[in-house]
This record gives C-alpha cells, sequence and structure tokens, in this order.
C-alpha cells in the first residue's frame, strides 16, 4: 500500500509548499543574470503565517496538514537593454514558478538603456 500525496512532489518549484522569501530572490537573480540585466532591487514580501522550520510535525510530514494556495507579492527593479529585458520577461515567463505580473513600467536612462520596474505575485501551498 503506498501512500497518495494531495499534491505532487516533482512539480514542488511550481507551487512549494512554504513561503521560503529567500528563493524567490534567488530564482530572480539567477533568471536576471542569464538574461543580461543588472538587478536594481528585488523586494519579495510573504504572508509568514506559519513558522516551518521549527514545527517538527510539519517538517516530516509536510502533505499531511492541510493546505491552500497562498501568494508573496514583490517588486523588481532592473536595467538593460531592449533586448535583455526581453529575455528576462521571456525567462519570466517561461520558469517552473508561477509567477503573476501585476504592473509593468519601462523608462529609458541617461546611458540608453532601459529600466524595467515589475510588481509581481508569486505563488505557494502553505498551511
Amino acid at each position: 500500500h503506498r501512500d497518495l500525496h494531495p499534491f505532487p512532489t516533482r512539480r514542488s518549484s511550481d507551487l512549494p509548499l512554504s513561503d521560503d522569501t529567500p528563493r524567490p530572490n534567488i530564482l530572480l537573480e539567477q533568471l536576471a543574470r542569464s538574461a543580461g540585466v543588472t538587478i536594481g532591487d528585488i523586494n519579495v514580501i510573504g504572508e509568514n503565517d506559519a513558522v516551518m522550520s521549527g514545527n517538527i510535525e510539519l517538517l516530516e510530514k509536510p502533505y499531511d496538514v492541510q493546505r491552500s494556495l497562498k501568494n508573496m507579492e514583490g517588486a523588481l527593479q532592473v536595467t538593460g537593454s531592449y533586448q535583455q529585458l526581453k529575455s528576462f520577461l521571456e525567462k519570466l515567463e517561461t520558469s517552473a514558478r508561477l509567477i503573476d505580473i501585476v504592473a509593468l513600467d519601462l523608462d529609458g536612462t541617461d546611458e540608453g538603456l532601459l529600466n524595467l520596474n515589475l510588481n509581481f505575485r508569486i505563488y505557494y501551498f502553505g498551511p
């Protein structure tokens, strides 16, 4: 007899089981670096309504806890050429992590580059 889990384990990058804020920051930094844009600022704010690291029961049986879809909100500012920003947005769109772009603002710099400001939501299954 095998336990069936209500959430697929192999897709944990799509919808992780916690609002571990550093992970979205690291993902966004990696995507930005791979697109060649310069990161000005990344700010991710989670609900942080459950302390997971100290909850042994939750850590031992992460699928036994009732969970619901939750989100973190964030803002990001990057600078680059048109092609670099286009590449960055394509990488966001095709990322394994579910990310909604809520607002987008684009303006030019004195150096002929573009500043991209994004507001976004990133999702996870939380207790």
